[in-house]
């Protein structure tokens, strides 16, 4: 069974987008000599190579292509969850996704949005319009509403 980490799903993809491991291993912070052994390690455990190497470039090979499209599939998956348990560990990072249904409240939310902001540097408030916010609740478009209507929201167990 071949022990495919993380962390090489991130490497061929960052070699892939960058086309070289010079600029691979700056995107990564990395030396090139790190980063060359590390693509070969993976390549050893694989038992086979994910790169043909020409002078400049690097381009992949099938089997990189098939590392490559599990790692376009999983990483988004993966960072989506790290973003979701920071967020939960951290209360003080992550995002908000705001539904707003009341037009005089654009007057006055970007300063309140501000004032957030200052307090709360490293949460993102995403501000969606919203005609139905119950619908946006249950679909999970949104966390919170700003609205001018009274809904009883709590006889549905929120």
């Amino acid at each position: 069974m071949i022990n495919l980490e993380i962390r090489d799903l991130r490497l061929v993809r960052t070699i892939a987008e960058a086309g070289n491991l010079t600029r691979a291993a700056a995107r990564l912070n990395i030396s090139q000599s790190a980063l060359s052994r590390q693509l070969l390690d993976l390549e050893a455990r694989l038992g086979a190579g994910l790169f043909q190497r020409q002078p400049r470039t690097m381009s992949l090979t099938e089997t990189g292509q098939r590392v490559l499209a599990l790692a376009a599939e999983l990483l988004p998956r993966i960072e989506q969850a790290e973003q979701d348990l920071a967020s939960r560990l951290k209360p003080d990072t992550g995002r908000l996704d705001l539904g707003v249904q009341c037009r005089s409240c654009f007057v006055w939310i970007p300063e309140v949005l501000k004032l957030f902001h200052e307090s709360l540097p490293r949460v993102t408030v995403n501000v969606i319009g919203t005609d139905d916010y119950v619908r946006d609740f249950d679909l999970n478009r949104i966390e919170m509403v700003i609205t001018h209507q009274h809904h009883d929201i709590f006889r549905r167990g929120f």
